[in-house]
């Protein structure tokens, strides 16, 4: 056996062990310097970021209140409101337009954040304009904001093109029916000085959303799209702190105030890369202190490789010759490493006994499945021979459904037979089988025969080999019942002792003289395990022989098949095996 390994030599290995050795305490102290670095600038990003977005939520509620204020103020004024109804009501005069102008002009003199004011009329085809510069009457350019159900209304905030417009419904107030809608559009330069403060780095990203979760203002315009962050607050990583909501989503701290449910909400993005970037100072100094230590540890560990490889170098060259399969020394290996010849023999004989242990379990599993797949299809065919002449009788004297139950009865029985895909099944399935055989032969044999089974219930789900009862019940019929005269009855009774299953199949036949009892005993208590039963032998038992074996085979070499008989009064057949049940 001859190896050509370019594997490194002990020595070598040894030197590099070493070398790892000494630099991996600055590889660890570099590695928690960072992590600690990284661990301390995330909390502190977290900690910024829920106090700025705590302090511009609040900044941006005591707008939406002012502007809340604003509007009741001027929907409180009762001349105001009486204008506004008969506009909303078609009744409309330059009086209440006068009136209208006049308050929509005051209060845009004394609140700069808002650029103009419109009203749209609920049931009319008209609204009224007014900035700084003008007051027009026109007709509708903007379609009625209709919200869901579950949103307030008094005051909402919508983006359009140009502006973010603040809207507040005036509704009739006995009936609440809507009069008009009022927005109010307010100045970029507004919302931008309150959502700059939060902006620290700048690949960072601002989203103000309204309650509907639409886009509002984002600072800058970039390309992450809003929907892939509004999940967020159902996400199960989610945290709260200080009720600002934040979680990590791919490569991004989110930070976000949507659970507040007011009418102008924020979300901030804040890229993971910033806190990497912050750590690469740690990383620097590691870099340096790790090329020092390399260059101490090369010295050391070459003379300490070069001590301690000796020994072991030593008993590899008395052992990389041996030859596994005729254990003599062969041409030396061309190798230098050591320990990889002495892992590669001890490998080598620990697959070579294994491969040997492999081959005697194969054989011997293959030897057996054979012989169980041999002795099943020893099943005696005679049987389905008669049934099917019982048939054509039925069918030419009766003509009744007793044909149908008869074939039904062989086709179920056929099918049973036939299914080799499982060599155990539950005592339950093969007593259902034996069924259908027993109604067969009761349709032979009219009213001469009675069949009682008294099943423990325990041990209907033990396994048992296929066709185990079959054999016996049809050597009853064959030597049993087939030369006595008058009523024929069988008994079938199972149940448990320890862990052995006890099955009785008892006949009142014709019996056996004591000299054949002690026959068939004496061959099945002999009979060689895993001998194949030659078809020419024996045949009048060939049945008690097929299920021994295939007990033996199956459960235990103590298990099998036990014959008692008394002549003129009938025989007794106890099949004994181990209990084994699915898992």
């Amino acid at each position: 056996m001859k190896k050509h390994s370019r594997a490194l030599s002990l020595k070598r290995r040894l030197f590099l062990t070493m070398l790892a050795i000494s630099i991996l305490p600055v590889l660890i102290i570099t590695t928690l310097a960072s992590v600690n670095t990284y661990n301390r600038i995330y909390h502190d990003i977290i900690k910024v970021n829920t106090e700025g977005m705590n302090w511009t939520q609040q900044q941006l509620d005591s707008l939406a209140k002012d502007l809340k204020e604003l509007y009741y103020s001027m929907e409180f004024d009762q001349g105001f409101k009486d204008a506004v109804l008969q506009e909303s009501d078609g009744k409309g005069s330059f009086q209440s337009s006068l009136l209208i102008r006049d308050m929509l002009l005051a209060k845009l003199n004394v609140n700069r954040a808002i650029s103009y004011f419109q009203i749209s009329f609920a049931d009319q085809n008209h609204e009224m304009y007014a900035d700084r510069a003008r007051v027009t009457i026109g007709e509708k350019t903007q379609a009625r904001w209709i919200r869901p159900d579950h949103l307030q209304t008094n005051l909402f905030f919508i983006g359009s093109e140009e502006r973010i417009l603040a809207v507040h419904n005036i509704h009739r107030f006995p009936d609440r029916q809507l009069l008009a809608q009022q927005s109010a559009a307010m100045r970029d330069d507004v919302f931008l000085q309150i959502l700059s403060t939060l902006q620290i780095y700048d690949n960072e990203q601002i989203f103000l959303i309204n309650d509907e979760f639409e886009t509002l203002m984002q600072i800058p315009a970039g390309e992450l799209p809003i929907e892939s962050l509004l999940g967020m607050h159902e996400s199960s990583t989610v945290n709260m702190a200080d009720d600002v909501l934040y979680t990590e989503q791919a490569g991004n701290l989110i930070f976000s105030t949507i659970g507040r449910q007011e009418p102008l909400s924020i979300i901030k993005v804040v890229p993971k890369s910033e806190i990497s970037r912050s750590i690469l100072p740690t990383i620097y100094t590691g870099i340096i202190l790790g090329i020092f230590s390399l260059l101490l540890s090369v010295v050391l560990s070459a003379i300490l490789s070069s001590v301690i490889s000796k020994p072991v170098v030593s008993l590899a060259q008395r052992v990389k010759n041996i030859e596994l399969e005729s254990l003599v020394l062969e041409e030396d290996e061309k190798t230098s490493d050591e320990v990889k010849v002495l892992e590669d023999h001890i490998a080598l004989f620990v697959e070579r006994i294994r491969q040997l242990i492999r081959n005697e379990y194969d054989i011997t599993l293959q030897s057996k499945t054979a012989q169980i797949n041999a002795l099943q299809a020893q099943i005696n065919p005679h049987f389905l021979h008669n049934t099917l002449q019982l048939m054509g009788s039925i069918a030419l004297s009766k003509g009744d459904d007793e044909v149908y139950r008869v074939s039904h009865a062989l086709s179920s029985l056929m099918r049973y037979s036939m299914d080799f895909n499982e060599r155990s099944v539950p005592l339950e399935e093969e007593l259902n089988s034996l069924n259908n055989y027993l109604f067969i032969q009761k349709e032979r044999f009219s009213d001469r025969m009675s069949v009682e089974f008294i099943i423990a219930p325990d041990v209907k789900d033990v396994l048992v080999p296929k066709l185990l009862l079959q054999p016996i019940v049809e050597n009853a019929f064959m030597h049993g019942f087939e030369s006595k005269s008058g009523f024929w009855k069988l008994t079938i009774l199972a149940y448990s002792d320890d862990e052995k299953l006890h099955i009785i199949v008892k006949d009142n036949g014709c019996g056996m003289p004591p000299s054949e009892v002690d026959r068939i005993n004496a061959e099945l208590k002999t009979q060689h395990t895993g001998a194949l039963i030659s078809i020419t032998m024996a045949t009048e038992h060939i049945g008690l022989k097929n299920v021994n074996e295939r007990i033996r085979l199956t459960s235990s070499i103590e298990d099998g098949v036990t014959v008692s008989s008394v002549q003129g009064e009938g025989t007794t057949i106890e099949i004994v095996c181990t209990q084994h049940r699915r898992a």
